[in-house]
């Protein structure tokens, strides 16, 4: 049986020690998203295999079955929720925990602030990197298993409690806005379709997403020339008889330029739309630039345009110039796969002015690069999600 058609163990672990106090300490966002994130859970897959635990140096089963009654019982001073050695968190420790527990027929999910802990008087770069290391590591060995996803997803919530800086030392934080993290671990094929089915930029708080998997290059998209959308200079088609244009010829710039513009499926791409979006996530040869990238809108296609691509799976535009500057060369296009924008502007190497950077979590880009680089070492071949080529003939 397809894996898709089978339905996994899910596994929910909600770190809860005493970093986490605040996100559960009266209604906050990080409760309303775990709420969603349950009930969307159980309806796709069925009560029996929901399995909710709460994480420290151990796991612990939570002993509530009702959604409802669990969310309300998430306060830091009331059982289920306090449960175990609260007083330590080890970020690398729980993620090796829980990638044990993951096998080929279970979907983890880690909910956490994802603040890996330094001993205070260890250089933080240098302990950073050691952490980085262990995370990597611990991805390794978890990949020799089988082919395997991760999602990382970036969310919001108030915060009510004491922040825990990198020298140990704390801060009381009343009612501000703090990111937390939802990951979704498991087998390429079942968090592929947890991720189509959960919507998770859905729930509450929901800021970014950043998606690693094992899987191969993405199969070569519909893409096509375009004769007339956003062009300057001019250009044939050389592919005469072909229904979709990706070889062009006699190229006449002007102004020293010419520009084209590409309709393209990337709707398959696990990336969110602001990274599609951005022409810095593209590899093209020297001379040329990307231009813009869009998501197909009628009112920006001409008329011919569109009759040529009104039925295809086309869902962007990538508008291309070319410098006469330089020798003209086939014109291929890359979607880069590497770590979001987002991931560094969230991350700090020091929170001990942590009302400066309350959107900031300490050690991020450590962390995910961790994963990222164990992701590169399984498939160095990954370092972009497509490339496709136009071919131009003198």
């Amino acid at each position: 049986m397809n894996q898709n058609q089978v339905k996994p163990t899910v596994k929910v672990f909600i770190e809860n020690s005493g970093s986490m106090d605040g996100y559960v300490k009266g209604t906050t966002e990080f409760e309303a998203s775990l709420s969603d994130l349950l009930v969307q859970i159980q309806y796709h897959y069925d009560k029996e295999n929901l399995k909710v635990n709460f994480v420290n140096t151990k796991v612990y089963p939570s002993t509530v079955s009702e959604v409802k009654d669990f969310v309300e019982a998430l306060e830091p001073d009331k059982a289920p929720y306090k449960v175990g050695d609260r007083s330590v968190s080890k970020l690398n420790e729980i993620l090796k925990m829980i990638l044990d527990s993951t096998d080929q027929e279970t979907v983890s999910i880690l909910v956490s602030d994802c603040i890996y802990s330094l001993e205070p008087d260890k250089d933080t770069e240098g302990a950073l990197e050691f952490q980085k290391s262990l995370t990597k590591g611990a991805f390794l060995e978890k990949s020799k298993d089988f082919d395997f996803s991760t999602v990382v997803v970036k969310m919001s919530s108030k915060f009510n409690g004491k922040y825990w800086k990198k020298d140990n030392s704390s801060e009381q934080l009343s009612n501000v806005e703090r990111p937390f993290y939802i990951w979704i671990m498991g087998a390429n094929a079942y968090v592929n379709r947890f991720y189509e089915l959960i919507k998770t930029n859905e729930l509450k708080g929901y800021q970014h997403s950043y998606y690693l998997s094992t899987n191969g290059k993405a199969k070569l998209p519909y893409y096509t020339v375009l004769s007339e959308t956003n062009r300057q200079g001019n250009f044939k088609n050389a592919d005469r008889g072909q229904k979709n244009i990706t070889s062009i010829m006699e190229l006449k710039y002007d102004n020293g330029k010419i520009q084209l513009a590409i309709a393209i499926d990337l709707s398959g791409i696990p990336v969110e739309s602001s990274y599609l979006m951005n022409p810095n996530n593209y590899n093209v040869p020297e001379g040329y630039e990307i231009v813009s990238v869009e998501g197909v809108n009628r009112n920006k296609i001409t008329q011919r345009d569109f009759i040529t691509i009104e039925k295809s799976t086309a869902s962007h535009i990538i508008t291309v110039s070319h410098s006469n500057k330089y020798t003209v060369q086939d014109l291929s296009i890359s979607l880069s796969n590497q770590i979001p924008q987002w991931v560094e502007e969230t991350s700090s190497m020091d929170d001990r002015t942590i009302l400066d950077q309350l959107d900031k979590t300490f050690g991020l880009e450590y962390l995910v690069k961790g994963v990222t680089e164990a992701y590169i070492t399984q498939r160095p071949e990954r370092n972009s999600y497509l490339t496709i080529i136009i071919d131009i003939k003198n």
